[in-house]
């Protein structure tokens, strides 16, 4: 049966393998993978969810990078001005 084949090569989540051999003894296999998809987009989105947490604050930390040498650049030609002068 397709459920057990999922099981033996290993490659799919165990929750499809399982759902799959269930779907196949009650013949609701449309049911039991639209479960599966359910759950696994569930997964993905707290995955993603995840991934934003880890990402954002470098990008806020590059933006502040990159604003810092803005500044530095526009008040660094003032400073020389000033210095030349005094």
């Amino acid at each position: 049966s397709l459920g057990l084949e999922t099981r033996r090569t290993g490659e799919f989540p165990s929750l499809l393998s399982q759902m799959m051999l269930v779907g196949e003894e009650t013949g609701d296999v449309e049911g039991a993978l639209n479960t599966v998809s359910d759950a696994l987009d569930v997964e993905v989105a707290n995955a993603l969810r995840g991934l934003v947490a880890l990402v954002e604050p470098v990008i806020i930390l590059l933006m502040g990078v990159a604003v810092a040498v803005v500044v530095f650049a526009m008040l660094m030609p003032i400073f020389q001005m000033n210095a030349g002068i005094a």
